[in-house]
């Protein structure tokens, strides 16, 4: 028998508790969970930890018997913070390179960059970034093109000092 397809409340739900737990970790963690949030959603969890922490408050989730529990305000403060607008920017990206591999299942790539106009990513050059891939494209399409030169355009996060994620929305093969 095959498992259940997890509800949309339960993604969403896994998702919460994902960018609060990693809202206590490092930089790159925030970045990695925070990757394929937008905005709006976001903004809401700023509002509920800015509430809490107003309130000299704690708060918990337990889902699926896991357990996240903020131990002090002050680090719900911290993690509200993590998560301003200030300490998170964003840029849409374009990179030019080669898909190394693909995992459909979590749509996750590894993406050698070959070149970038960008300035944040001149170290990456000649190196492989772990990218998301948006629902853009058939697996099957991904897999036609690895090894092969491509141009991604991509949404890039960073948290505070963190290295970025990325979230590749269209690729175009160059031939």
């Amino acid at each position: 028998m095959l498992p259940l397809e997890p509800s949309p409340v339960e993604r969403a739900l896994e998702r919460v508790k994902a960018i609060l737990e990693a809202s206590i970790r490092t930089d790159d963690d925030l970045s990695e969970a925070i990757t394929e949030s937008d905005q709006r959603a976001l903004g809401a969890m700023r509002n509920f930890l800015k509430t809490v922490a107003d309130q000299n408050a704690v708060c918990a989730m337990e889902f699926r018997g896991n357990v996240f529990r903020f131990f002090d305000s002050a680090q719900v403060r911290r993690s509200e913070q993590r998560l301003s607008i200030d300490n998170i920017r964003e840029d849409q990206v374009v990179i030019n390179g080669r898909f190394e591999g693909f995992l459909p299942n979590s749509r996750r790539a590894e993406f050698l960059v070959d070149q970038t106009d960008e300035e944040f990513l001149r170290d990456e050059i000649g190196t492989i970034i772990t990218c998301r891939i948006a629902p853009f494209d058939s697996e099957t399409d991904i897999n036609q093109i690895l090894g092969k030169t491509v141009r991604i355009h991509a949404h890039a996060r960073r948290v505070g000092l963190g290295r970025p994620s990325y979230l590749i929305t269209s690729c175009e093969h160059l031939g």
